[in-house]
This record gives structure tokens, sequence and C-alpha cells, in this order.
């Protein structure tokens, strides 16, 4: 399984959620073009917290114009630690329209 980068990572929850303040973080990892194994561990890192604690990192599919939220990678996390590390489900399917 292959899963480009931006995966998620918060581009969902930034843009219907957030979209009135504007970004709560600045993701700097994964990077555009960056692949994951399933089963792997994907480090998802960010800068500027904006806020406390980031309430969903969601793995979305799909055009950047209709992404289709597919699973909550975490919930809850504490902005001010700047990272999460997300073990791939194996069982997540083949895709490199991940965000």
């Amino acid at each position: 399984m292959h899963l480009t980068s931006a995966i998620l990572l918060l581009t969902l929850l930034q843009r219907v959620t957030l979209a009135q303040q504007g970004s709560i973080i600045s993701i700097t990892s994964p990077l555009t073009g960056t692949r994951y194994q399933a089963g792997s561990d994907a480090i998802i890192t960010w800068v500027n917290p904006n806020v406390d604690v980031i309430s969903q990192i969601l793995l979305a599919r799909g055009p950047s114009t209709a992404l289709q939220p597919i699973i909550t990678i975490a919930q809850n996390v504490k902005a001010s630690d700047g990272k999460y590390v997300w073990k791939i489900p194996t069982e997540l399917p083949d895709g490199d329209d991940c965000k």
C-alpha cells in the first residue's frame, strides 16, 4: 500500500472546521510525494500551533476540492508536542490520492 504525503493531515480539518480562523498549525512532514507502506510508521510533524489541542488528525482521499475522510488517525493531540507517530494499518487500501 502506498500513501502520498499530506496524508491527512489536518487538511480536511483546517479547510472545513477552522477556515474562518486560519491554519491551526503548519505541517512540516510528510512532504508532498512521500510514500509509506502499510504497517510502517508515519511521523507527522508541525510547527507554529495556534491551539493547545488538535482535536482530530484525519486521513482523507480525493482531490483537494472534494476530500472524503477515510479514517481518524488521532484525536485530542497535544499541539505543543509538534509531532504524532501513526502506525499505518496493514488493512488500509492502496491509494496515491490520500491527504
